[in-house]
């Protein structure tokens, strides 16, 4: 997500009695065009200086705080001094009370003046604080363009992506495996332009395809206001605009790509992991859907019992375990969907599940953290070198990036999710401080001790977007996992599962039309009468609804989470 060089540190630090620098003088200071070139990109698309007049640079604040940090670092001669595997260890062990809980880490840490005695430094804590502020922005001239449209989505080599490679990352365009860097992927951003270069003219006569003034040309096309004769024929000729002036498909990728950097935010993206079962089941819903919809047997109810017999007929024996609960997870993945047929329930597969059902191999299963080393780049963080290890060893991973089932995963890993947690689920989540982590042995004995399966809980509420394993292999809350936490604070003991997605379902139609009349939350719900009713039992008893029959602090906080878990963007697959 960043990259700070020595290179660039010491030629800020040489202009500083000035606050501004030449291009010339920079070429002149590190003997060659081309090395001058690379640290102005690196430090402009930082936000570290800007722009001040032709060939002139002016040094901003956040430069200035930039420097400020790596003297109080002691100056370390360590290059890069930051990058995008050195910072995700800093935030993993800031989540850890500041301990660094990897032996591994500390070296690389203490070199760069972050870490003494295994614990963060000031200097760490104030980098922490600076990163998020920094006014992050990005150039690309055609030659990274033309690399960029061929660099592989990761995790691949660094020899695969090319002289460029340092340059990306301090745009935020890759990251790198921790603790080392044998593997490199693509960040949101760097998937997002990858995408709009394959679609670009790459062969204009303009120097740069995306520079400031492009992107804001963009964003007042966005937003309807006018541009310039110029810019709209520089638009159009890179391949940005629709002939009658609107934006095309690359153009609005590359506004994604920019939006996302600003913010180095998106949402979660939680791993699509499923276990051979829950794959197998995918296969089964969908399948006898089909049957249902071409004709085959067009009279059937897509309910437990066919979905149960369609399970026997493909993989030869019973679905396992709690028929019911697995079609709820399911539901919470997005990959299926409840709705009322003749008065019963019946599941319509979703088109991610469609994804799962057709994925090579499907019921081979894949654990969390070997679909995390392809989705934890897509969210900026980067993965441990052990999870595309474990990628590759469960056919998720390949030379140069995703297998085709790691692609369709990372695709189904896009779709959005609803709140389930059961008793035992629970358990684990409330042993989670918030904005902390612990380690997993401890969710484990509370799954256990609550009469639950500690792999199989922990992997759900990871693929739900509630919980999320940090490199160091701690394991912390999501934002909709706080949210979650919160809402379970006054769920009586005695309910085995307070949180579903049909009881989100039930209050949010409550909250959108602001009344408990059944027939209108049927209608609005797609539930049947019966699953209504119950929904409503069970959100009384958790204290999601009150006496007067509106959401209380808790159920606003389940729909929030709800929203935080179903934000629409751009497709990174």
């Amino acid at each position: 997500m960043l990259r700070v060089s020595l290179i660039m540190l010491r030629s800020l630090e040489a202009s500083l009695d000035k606050g501004w620098f030449k291009y010339d003088e920079l070429e002149k200071e590190l003997g060659g065009r081309e090395e001058a070139f690379y640290t102005l990109l690196e430090g402009f698309s930082l936000g570290l200086y800007r722009i001040k007049g032709e060939d002139t640079f002016e040094i901003r604040r956040e430069g200035l705080r930039l420097l400020e940090t790596w003297s109080l670092a002691g100056k370390p001669e360590v290059d890069p001094w930051i990058d995008s595997r050195v910072y995700t260890m800093l935030y993993a062990a800031a989540a850890a009370d500041g301990a660094v809980a990897v032996e591994e880490w500390r070296p690389i840490l203490e070199d760069r003046g972050l870490v003494s005695s295994g614990y963060l430094t000031g200097a760490a804590s104030q980098l922490l604080d600076l990163v998020p502020r920094l006014e992050r922005s990005f150039v690309i001239t055609k030659l990274m363009a033309k690399a960029l449209a061929r660099a592989p989505d990761g995790p691949a080599r660094s020899d695969d992506y090319g002289k460029w490679l340092p340059v990306y990352e301090a745009m935020g365009l890759v990251v790198g495996t921790v603790p080392l860097n044998p593997f490199y992927s693509l960040s949101a951003a760097g998937r997002f332009l990858k995408r709009a270069m394959l679609r670009a003219n790459l062969d204009v006569s303009y120097p740069s395809i995306v520079n400031p003034r492009i992107l804001e040309a963009l964003e007042r096309v966005e937003r309807g206001l006018g541009v310039s004769g110029e810019e709209k024929l520089s638009l159009g000729t890179i391949g940005f605009l629709k002939a009658t002036g609107e934006l095309n498909y690359p153009g609005r990728l590359v506004l994604a790509a920019y939006r996302s950097i600003r913010s180095m935010q998106m949402r979660r993206i939680a791993p699509m992991a499923l276990s051979p079962h829950e794959e197998k089941l995918v296969k089964a819903v969908v399948e006898t859907w089909r049957d249902k919809v071409e004709g085959r047997r067009p009279n059937i109810l897509v309910d437990k019992e066919w979905i149960s017999r369609k399970y026997k007929e493909l993989w030869g024996e019973e679905p396992p375990g709690d028929l019911s609960l697995d079609l709820l997870h399911l539901e919470s993945l997005g990959l299926v969907r409840e709705t009322e047929e003749e008065g019963g329930q019946v599941y319509e597969p979703t088109r991610e599940g469609e994804i799962i059902a057709g994925l090579p191999g499907v019921g081979k299963g894949a654990p969390v953290l070997a679909v995390k080393s392809i989705t934890s780049p897509m969210s900026y963080e980067s993965p441990a070198v052990e999870w595309v290890s474990l990628g590759m060893d469960h056919g998720v991973v390949a030379k140069g990036g995703p297998t085709k089932r790691g692609e369709r995963l990372a695709r189904a890993s896009q779709a959005p999710r609803s709140p389930l947690v059961t008793r035992s689920e629970a358990a684990a989540i409330q042993r989670i401080p918030e904005g902390k982590s612990v380690v997993r042995i401890v969710l484990e004995e509370a799954v256990k001790n609550a009469g639950g399966d500690p792999v199989e809980a922990l992997d759900r509420l990871e693929a739900r977007g509630l919980i999320e394993t940090l490199p160091d292999g701690r394991i912390r809350l999501t934002y909709a996992g706080r949210l979650v936490k919160t809402a379970l604070i006054a769920v009586p003991p005695g309910i085995a599962v307070p949180i579903s997605p049909v009881i989100i379902r039930v209050l949010k139609a409550i909250s959108d039309y602001g009344k408990e009349d059944l027939a209108t939350l049927v209608n609005k719900t797609g539930l049947s009468l019966g699953t209504v009713k119950e929904a409503l039992t069970i959100a009384r008893s958790a204290k999601f609804l009150g006496k007067g029959g509106g959401l209380t602090a808790a159920g606003k906080a389940l729909l929030e989470a709800l929203a935080t878990l179903t934000v629409e963007e751009e497709k990174l697959y």
